[in-house]
């Protein structure tokens, strides 16, 4: 499809430090959501902790205001030539209060070079729903065309607790806890996996142990502190070919997720409008 929008020149590059962001629903009532993404990590082979990637979502003027969401980690690995899965690290960014939009590299021998935009917002908003969207944009930039394996790790608490329900489906997951229920779900992941938090063999730890890993479909249902990823494999051609390819995932807050194209080709290269540069 022909996309309208004008395409901003991105213009600065970035220090990992102060790379996070935080962003709304951007209305005022009964409840308002607020979203805070941690800094990304500084180096794609950085150790992965508890303070890698932290991830806050709230519901205010609810009681308790309950952090939903403990952590957010994006990792690549480019198929044949990646020994390990590799974290993403920022190139540029930019912000609004309702948007926080992030542009990482992708980068291999032999002429492999891409960039992955990753676009996060809230939609669905009403009363105590909302859908959290993050959907990242795969492209070209390079000379061949390479096939990468894309993982999003979540650490989720449906009530601000770390002992909940968790089971699976619509390649996804569902917590609840309390009053509330959490739909993770991905459009066109190829693997999911849960794992208690901390235990042995975890996801968290597969994603930084320095191997080739991928997610085997177990770990649901399960009570406990939840932890998950998702797996995407992504065939990435030169731009001339396809374009742009995408995928999503999504967190329902007391509601499904919307329904949204898998990896599917657009002709967007970017949606990064308004790009400020960042100290």
């Amino acid at each position: 499809m022909t996309c309208a929008l004008a395409v901003a020149v991105l213009v600065s590059t970035l220090a990992q430090p102060g790379t996070g962001g935080t962003f709304s629903s951007g209305i005022s009532g009964e409840t308002q959501f607020v979203v805070t993404q941690g800094d990304f990590p500084s180096s794609e082979l950085e150790v992965i902790t508890d303070s890698t990637s932290t991830f806050d979502i709230r519901m205010l003027n609810l009681p308790g205001n309950p952090r939903l969401a403990m952590q957010n980690i994006w990792a690549y690995r480019i198929e044949g030539v990646d020994t390990r899965e590799r974290l993403f690290t920022v190139n540029q960014q930019t912000s609004t209060p309702t948007r926080l939009s992030t542009l990482f590299n992708i980068t291999g021998p032999g002429g492999i070079t891409g960039t992955a935009l990753l676009v996060q917002y809230l939609t669905q908003f009403v009363g105590d729903r909302a859908a959290l969207e993050q959907v990242m944009y795969v492209r070209n930039t390079g000379s061949v065309p390479f096939q990468v394996q894309i993982f999003n790790y979540m650490d989720l608490d449906p009530n601000g607790s770390t002992d909940h329900a968790a089971s699976g489906a619509f390649s996804g997951f569902v917590m609840s806890d309390g009053p509330n229920t959490l739909n993770w779900g991905g459009f066109g992941p190829a693997v999911i996996e849960a794992d208690p938090y901390g235990g042995p063999g975890w996801v968290r730890d597969k994603l930084g142990d320095g191997n080739i890993d991928n997610l085997d479909n177990t770990g649901v249902p399960m009570m406990g502190n939840f932890t998950g990823a998702m797996q995407w494999t992504v065939n990435v051609p030169l731009v001339s070919q396809v374009g742009v390819r995408s995928l999503t995932s999504s967190v329902g807050i007391n509601t499904a997720p919307i329904p949204a194209p898998g990896t599917m080709g657009v002709a967007c290269a970017a949606l990064m409008i308004g790009v400020r540069r960042r100290r």
